[in-house]
């Protein structure tokens, strides 16, 4: 019996008995322990806005982060800021004018009734689209001759003249619209608020009523007309 082949072969046995059995406990530790979770991906984080069902009672940004409202001034005139629109017209050789956002359309002259105990400068009333307007003479109301552009009087029952020349201007008076017969529309110009300077110290206190400033223009002086005053109906 050749001894060296015995122990070669029970090392190789050996050998192989405890490689058999680290294997088996290798796979035994493998199955007691849980299998390593794959790692989770995050998961994808989205904002749902708040609706106002679900929010606390102080729902809503807080008062201080509103918007601030239109500046009085832009809102009521619809001027640019420091620009002044003004609508210019003929009052026999004078020239005057409305601010444009005052002036909401401009018509032919036509039929006018006159109502009783009305001040001498009302005309009367007319109809526009369905409403029964009242139409003031603005001659007459800023008291200023009534001849026509050449000096010559016309009569106010020279409605042939009236319905070939004069135009009406439909104006947002104080108390809702108001026409407002005039000569002739010049045309719409536009200044800097700063180039509006005050009337004439030497008018009267009744003129100075019914002008708010004046502007020159190419060396006409134009009278800027305050609504306020001139389209307000005195009724005794």
């Amino acid at each position: 019996m050749d001894i060296a082949k015995i122990r070669k072969k029970a090392k190789e046995a050996s050998e192989k008995e405890k490689g058999e059995r680290q294997s088996a406990e290798g796979q035994g530790s493998a199955a007691a322990a849980p299998a390593a979770a794959p790692q989770a991906e995050p998961e994808e984080v989205r904002e749902e806005p708040l609706e106002p069902a679900d929010a606390p009672e102080s729902w809503g940004p807080p008062e201080e982060a509103a918007p601030a409202p239109a500046a009085p001034e832009a809102r009521e005139t619809g001027e640019e800021p420091g620009i002044v629109e003004l609508l210019t017209f003929a009052l026999g050789r004078e020239e005057f004018a409305f601010r444009v956002p005052e002036v909401e359309e401009i018509i032919r002259y036509q039929t006018i009734t006159k109502v009783p105990t009305m001040p001498d400068y009302v005309c009367g009333i007319t109809s526009l689209r369905g409403k029964i307007i009242p139409v003031i003479d603005l001659k007459k109301r800023l008291v200023l001759s009534a001849g026509d552009e050449t000096g010559e009087e016309t009569g106010a029952a020279d409605e042939e003249y009236r319905m070939r020349n004069t135009k009406i201007l439909i104006l947002a008076g104080p108390r809702g619209l108001i026409g407002a017969t005039i000569d002739r529309v010049i045309g719409v110009v536009r200044f800097p608020e700063g180039s509006v300077i005050d009337p004439p110290a030497h008018l009267t206190e009744e003129e100075l009523m019914y002008v708010e400033g004046v502007v020159s223009l190419e060396g006409r002086f134009i009278s800027i007309i305050r609504s306020e005053a001139a389209l307000t109906i005195e009724v005794a």
